[in-house]
Formats: structure tokens, C-alpha cells, sequence
């Protein structure tokens, strides 16, 4: 029984995914992971929950948003996505922007078609 708790609360921390180029999700402790954002570039934060508020913002975060939401079943998602996807979408443009002027890939650029 004691091995079985143990064993439950020393799981090994699943660390922040990219869903698209340039655009990760992740917990508490990814967005406390100074180490892990810089090596992801990682400039930006979203941060959502009941108290999502970061008692210091690590150094590379520029620009931090916090939305409240309930924890609750019944929270209404939904309700923030518009704001919430404004939002990504504008700092996925600013990083965009930076790329392209520092001379890096440009990953988020549209193909022109060529019909």
C-alpha cells in the first residue's frame, strides 16, 4: 500500500508539446521551467485556471496573458476561445515578424498558389 502512494507521486513530469510550429501546451511547472522555454524559444505566455498567476514570470517570457477560469466541471470554455485564439493568433504574427526580420524560417507563411 505505502509503495503504491509513493509510486503515484513520483510519476515522471510529461513535458510541454508543440501542437503547431512555435505554439506548445503545458502545465504549471513547464511554464516555472525557465530552462525548457528557452530552449524552446518560448517568449510568449497564455496562462488559464483558477489562480494561473505565476509568482514570477521567468526572464525569456515577454509577454504573459491570464485568463481566470473556474475549476469547475462546469467552467464555460467555449465561452473564452474567441478571445483566447485572438490572442495566440496575434503573437504567432508577432513571432512571424521577428523571424522573418532576423533572417529565420518562416514556417506559419502561406504559399502563394501559382494558378
Amino acid at each position: 500500500q505505502i509503495q503504491k502512494t509513493i509510486d503515484t507521486h513520483t510519476h515522471a513530469h510529461k513535458a510541454m508539446k508543440e501542437i503547431i510550429p512555435g505554439l506548445f501546451i503545458g502545465d504549471l511547472h513547464d511554464a516555472q521551467n525557465t530552462a525548457g522555454l528557452q530552449a524552446q524559444n518560448v517568449t510568449r505566455m497564455l496562462s488559464l485556471g483558477a489562480s494561473p498567476d505565476l509568482a514570477a514570470l521567468p526572464t525569456c517570457v515577454t509577454s504573459q496573458r491570464t485568463v481566470h477560469v473556474p475549476d469547475s466541471d462546469n467552467a464555460d470554455l467555449l465561452s473564452l476561445l474567441p478571445d483566447l485564439m485572438d490572442f495566440i493568433d496575434q503573437e504567432l504574427q508577432h513571432n512571424k515578424k521577428h523571424d522573418h526580420h532576423a533572417g529565420g524560417s518562416d514556417d506559419f507563411e502561406e504559399e502563394e498558389d501559382d494558378d
